[in-house]
């Protein structure tokens, strides 16, 4: 199976309790607990990393930190709203050894397609295409990028693959059907479409909910792999289950909820919760020490 074909997990950043930089010592104990996990890889810096609240010398000093540190494959959010600073991240990454590179297109401001393929092109021609470079589609959060795109970027070898986070499954149907005419590395960034995308082989997926429950979805993935549907329907109602939450949140608010009661690293959000959304999030730590142990059992049986 290559690097791109099983579960990734996507690290979160614990930030300081008393300002926005990054906690280090919390950074790393995430590693070492994804590490301990046959896990394809782990992505770092992005959307679950919270990579926006940090500059260009924390990204760097973190990614330089995962390398070091992982026992795993590192894939490298290096996304920026700027092409110098996805540049200069990139460069970094590769330098480091990192093996390979998550892209958003530039972020906040609206861009059209055009310049999405000038912005993907540039990064190619300026970091090389030794390691894979990722166009990464989340269009809640930053410049949609339109299929035709996709493909063309392909074809002229400026992307290596693609990570789809719309969730939208008539789009992952068509990459789907396209990765047969043309082999590329796809991975799935939508939880819930998981058990419908795997019936294909060679598709992998990148989740942040796999950063607090690696165990899930190694199993998951295997039972998929074994075509034993009776068991991915089980473990995907699991998964069904923690996305009903995930989606009650601001990004991956409950992914840092869960990392910190399994492992005691505190995560704190970048932005404080509503009262109503403390709450919730209380009864969410109720409902999260109630549903693990069940869904360890199953997946130990599932082994």
């Amino acid at each position: 199976m290559s690097l791109f074909e099983g579960v990734m997990a996507a690290s979160v950043t614990p930030l300081r309790a008393d300002s926005y930089e990054p906690n280090l010592a919390g950074f790393l104990e995430s590693v070492d607990f994804l590490c301990k996990y046959p896990l394809s890889g782990i992505v770092v810096l992005g959307s679950t990393g919270d990579m926006v609240h940090f500059d260009l010398p924390e990204r760097i000093k973190i990614l330089e930190f995962a390398r070091k540190r992982a026992a795993l494959p590192v894939i490298a959010g290096v996304t920026h709203s700027t092409l110098e600073g996805t540049v200069e991240l990139a460069q970094h990454a590769v330098q480091i050894g990192c093996d390979g590179l998550l892209v958003m297109p530039p972020y906040y401001f609206r861009y059209g397609q055009e310049e999405l393929k000038t912005f993907y092109r540039e990064v190619a021609r300026r970091v090389g295409v030794k390691v894979p470079i990722l166009a990464y589609h989340i269009p809640a959060y930053t410049n949609p990028i339109a299929l035709d795109t996709v493909w063309q970027l392909l074809e002229e070898g400026a992307i290596a693959g693609v990570k789809d986070s719309s969730g939208e499954a008539s789009r992952m149907e068509w990459l789907i059907e396209k990765r047969s005419a043309r082999p590329f590395h796809l991975l799935n960034g939508a939880d819930r479409l998981l058990r419908e995308v795997w019936r294909h082989p060679g598709i992998g997926c990148i989740s942040g909910i796999a950063c607090a429950v690696p165990e899930l979805y190694l199993a998951f993935h295997g039972s998929m792999q074994r075509a034993d549907e009776a068991r991915a329907a089980r473990l995907d109602g699991y998964v069904q289950e923690f996305c009903n939450w995930f989606d009650e949140f601001p990004n991956a608010s409950v992914v840092k909820a869960a990392m910190a009661l399994r492992r005691r690293i505190a995560v704190p959000p970048a932005v404080p919760l509503s009262f109503e959304r403390q709450q919730k999030m209380a009864e969410f730590h109720s409902w999260f020490e109630a549903w693990l142990p069940g869904v360890l059992e199953a997946c130990a049986s599932d082994a």
